[in-house]
């Protein structure tokens, strides 16, 4: 049900789905990114099981990165959490990010 064109925007063509399939507001939307035709059921199932939990309004699923290959992979979407789980931020770049070694290395 996207359409580009009226609301490039994600969330906004999400917002719009909802009202026009006129779903309750208890049902539990989960929104998988068009890159990621392939996630497997048992992750989505997972993020709605989050959801429905009354407490939490969105949920990410979130993995430990074993390689470095993957830890400097911009498509790779990192995140810090907090000592109960929360997410504090998100990054593409690495975490920490060495932004002192990097000027040293630009100014090379």
């Amino acid at each position: 049900m996207h359409d580009a064109r009226r609301s490039p925007v994600r969330h906004r063509t999400v917002a719009e789905v909802v009202e026009k399939c006129g779903f309750s507001d208890d049902t539990v939307i989960v929104n998988v990114q068009g890159d990621e035709p392939m996630i497997p059921a048992v992750i989505i199932r997972q993020v709605a099981e989050n959801l429905a939990q009354r407490q939490v309004g969105m949920a990410t699923l979130a993995v430990p990165i074993h390689s470095a290959e993957e830890a400097f992979n911009p498509n790779a979407v990192k995140v810090v959490l907090d000592a109960e789980g929360y997410a504090l931020y998100f990054s593409r770049a690495t975490i920490p990010w060495d932004r002192d070694r990097l000027q040293k290395v630009w100014k090379r």
